[in-house]
């Protein structure tokens, strides 16, 4: 695998914790509710289950990704008031194991990345109208 030079200590550092550490838990919910639940909503962190997500912790001890998982006993957000249920519309628990979304703390810090700028350069991609 070629290693984007923005990541951190690279994937021999790269530790892959599940379920999420506690110390770990508020960060991680922060990061996955701020890009996955509603703006309005974006205050208050929601209630989240441990056991159906996944922490990447970098070399440095500090959370990289989260990723939620799925399956016939939910998901990685727990209940919801009744605002978060109206706005953020959940997958149902299905029988087969899931992923209920993926975040990193440098979004362009994957190695998706740096394919997709190889692949297609940013002079050879479409802008905007204005």
């Amino acid at each position: 695998m070629t290693q984007n030079k923005k990541q951190v200590g690279g994937p021999q550092n790269m530790q892959i914790a599940s379920p999420i550490p506690a110390a770990y838990l508020t960060d991680a919910t922060r990061m996955w509710w701020r890009s996955f639940g509603p703006r309005r909503l974006q205050r208050r962190l929601p209630s989240v289950c441990p056991a159906h997500g996944v922490a990447a912790i970098d070399g440095r001890g500090e959370l990289a990704g989260i990723m939620g998982l799925r399956d016939s006993d939910g998901g990685f957000l727990l209940t919801q008031s009744l605002a978060v249920r109206w706005l953020y519309r959940a997958a149902p628990p299905t029988g087969d194991l899931v992923i209920d979304g993926i975040v990193t703390r440098n979004r362009r810090a994957a190695p998706g990345a740096h394919f997709w700028s190889k692949v297609w350069p940013a002079r050879n991609r479409p802008t905007a109208p204005d």
